[in-house]
């Protein structure tokens, strides 16, 4: 328990120190890199322990990335406006 704790609380302030870190061009390709890697944890969970397999969940990950680039691109600069907003994309279409 206690080594997963200093595990846990090393990666994080890691990730905290990455942009400190590392160039503007690494910076990106290290948060593709992230997301990729949240992507096939979803998709390892969703086939390895439930026994299903099905690509249905990557359109709403796509749809709410989709929705995240349209209002970046359309002038909303806040992040913090604009990642909640992701989610009620994605969510949009699952109903």
């Amino acid at each position: 328990m206690r080594t997963t704790l200093s595990l846990l609380v090393a990666g994080v302030v890691l990730l905290a120190a990455l942009p400190a870190l590392l160039s503007a061009g690494l910076l990106i390709a290290s948060i593709q890199m992230l997301i990729a890697a949240l992507f096939a944890s979803a998709y390892g969970m969703l086939s390895g322990r439930a026994g299903m397999l099905s690509f249905g969940h990557a359109a709403y990950f796509g749809l709410g990335a989709y929705a995240g680039g349209l209002l970046l691109r359309k002038g909303h600069r806040r992040i913090a406006l604009v990642l909640p907003q992701n989610a009620y994309g994605g969510d949009l279409d699952s109903d």
